[in-house]
Protein backbone atom coordinates (compact mmCIF):
# COMPACT_ATOMS: atom_id res chain seq x y z
CA UNK A 1 0.00 0.00 0.00
CA UNK A 2 2.77 2.37 1.02
CA UNK A 3 4.70 1.38 -2.12
CA UNK A 4 1.80 2.53 -4.38
CA UNK A 5 1.76 5.98 -2.78
CA UNK A 6 5.46 6.45 -3.47
CA UNK A 7 5.01 5.47 -7.13
CA UNK A 8 2.09 7.90 -7.51
CA UNK A 9 4.12 10.70 -5.90
CA UNK A 10 7.05 9.99 -8.24
CA UNK A 11 4.72 10.08 -11.28
CA UNK A 12 3.24 13.40 -10.12
CA UNK A 13 6.73 14.89 -9.59
CA UNK A 14 7.78 13.74 -13.09
CA UNK A 15 4.66 15.30 -14.61
CA UNK A 16 5.36 18.60 -12.80
CA UNK A 17 9.00 18.55 -13.96
CA UNK A 18 7.94 17.86 -17.55
CA UNK A 19 5.46 20.75 -17.40
CA UNK A 20 8.07 23.14 -15.97
CA UNK A 21 10.58 22.17 -18.65
CA UNK A 22 8.01 22.52 -21.44
CA UNK A 23 6.69 25.91 -20.30
CA UNK A 24 10.22 27.13 -19.55
CA UNK A 25 11.34 26.36 -23.09
CA UNK A 26 8.24 28.07 -24.51
CA UNK A 27 8.96 31.13 -22.38
CA UNK A 28 12.56 31.23 -23.61
CA UNK A 29 11.41 31.02 -27.23
CA UNK A 30 8.95 33.88 -26.69
CA UNK A 31 11.60 36.17 -25.22
CA UNK A 32 13.16 37.64 -28.32
CA UNK A 33 16.73 38.68 -27.83
CA UNK A 34 17.56 42.21 -28.91
CA UNK A 35 18.68 42.37 -32.49
CA UNK A 36 20.90 45.16 -33.75
CA UNK A 37 19.81 47.39 -36.62
CA UNK A 38 22.00 46.97 -39.71
CA UNK A 39 20.60 49.79 -41.85
CA UNK A 40 23.08 52.65 -41.47
CA UNK A 41 20.67 55.29 -42.78
CA UNK A 42 17.95 54.20 -40.34
CA UNK A 43 20.42 54.31 -37.41
CA UNK A 44 21.67 57.80 -38.30
CA UNK A 45 18.09 59.09 -38.71
CA UNK A 46 17.17 57.71 -35.29
CA UNK A 47 20.35 59.09 -33.71
CA UNK A 48 19.41 62.50 -35.07
CA UNK A 49 15.97 62.22 -33.42
CA UNK A 50 17.62 61.28 -30.11
CA UNK A 51 20.02 64.25 -30.44
CA UNK A 52 17.07 66.58 -31.02
CA UNK A 53 15.49 65.28 -27.81
CA UNK A 54 18.76 65.63 -25.89
CA UNK A 55 19.10 69.24 -26.99
CA UNK A 56 15.79 70.27 -25.42
CA UNK A 57 15.62 72.27 -22.17
CA UNK A 58 13.54 69.39 -20.73
CA UNK A 59 16.32 66.85 -21.21
CA UNK A 60 18.97 69.22 -19.86
CA UNK A 61 16.88 69.84 -16.75
CA UNK A 62 16.20 66.11 -16.37
CA UNK A 63 19.88 65.10 -16.45
CA UNK A 64 20.77 67.96 -14.11
CA UNK A 65 18.06 66.85 -11.64
CA UNK A 66 18.67 63.10 -11.74
CA UNK A 67 22.18 61.79 -12.38
CA UNK A 68 22.36 58.54 -14.35
CA UNK A 69 23.19 56.40 -11.29
CA UNK A 70 20.12 57.72 -9.43
CA UNK A 71 17.59 56.85 -12.16
CA UNK A 72 14.77 54.45 -11.41
CA UNK A 73 12.97 52.07 -13.77
CA UNK A 74 10.09 54.49 -14.25
CA UNK A 75 12.27 57.50 -15.17
CA UNK A 76 12.41 58.52 -18.85
CA UNK A 77 14.82 56.22 -20.70
CA UNK A 78 16.40 57.24 -24.00
CA UNK A 79 15.44 54.82 -26.78
CA UNK A 80 18.43 53.03 -28.34
CA UNK A 81 18.71 53.93 -32.06
CA UNK A 82 20.75 50.77 -32.70
CA UNK A 83 18.07 48.30 -31.61
CA UNK A 84 16.22 46.70 -34.49
CA UNK A 85 12.52 47.53 -34.36
CA UNK A 86 9.82 48.55 -36.82
CA UNK A 87 9.56 52.28 -37.48
CA UNK A 88 6.12 52.33 -35.89
CA UNK A 89 7.62 51.06 -32.60
CA UNK A 90 10.52 53.50 -32.88
CA UNK A 91 8.16 56.45 -33.37
CA UNK A 92 6.11 55.34 -30.36
CA UNK A 93 9.17 54.97 -28.13
CA UNK A 94 10.72 58.32 -29.14
CA UNK A 95 7.36 60.03 -28.66
CA UNK A 96 6.83 58.47 -25.21
CA UNK A 97 10.35 59.48 -24.20
CA UNK A 98 9.83 63.10 -25.25
CA UNK A 99 6.43 63.27 -23.50
CA UNK A 100 7.90 61.68 -20.37
CA UNK A 101 10.71 64.25 -20.29
CA UNK A 102 8.18 67.05 -20.73
CA UNK A 103 5.95 65.72 -17.95
CA UNK A 104 8.94 65.18 -15.68
CA UNK A 105 10.03 68.79 -16.02
CA UNK A 106 6.50 70.20 -15.74
CA UNK A 107 5.83 68.74 -12.32
CA UNK A 108 8.38 66.09 -11.45
CA UNK A 109 6.12 63.31 -12.67
CA UNK A 110 7.48 59.97 -13.77
CA UNK A 111 6.58 58.09 -16.96
CA UNK A 112 4.02 56.01 -15.04
CA UNK A 113 2.02 59.12 -14.24
CA UNK A 114 1.48 60.12 -17.87
CA UNK A 115 0.66 56.75 -19.47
Amino acid sequence: HHHHRIIIIIIIIEMIEAYIIKTGIKRLKNQKKKEWEQDFHRITQRMRQVDIGKNTPEYKKYIATIPRDKRERDHPKTPNPRWKMPNKHWKTSISRWRKALHAFVLNGQTTNDIN
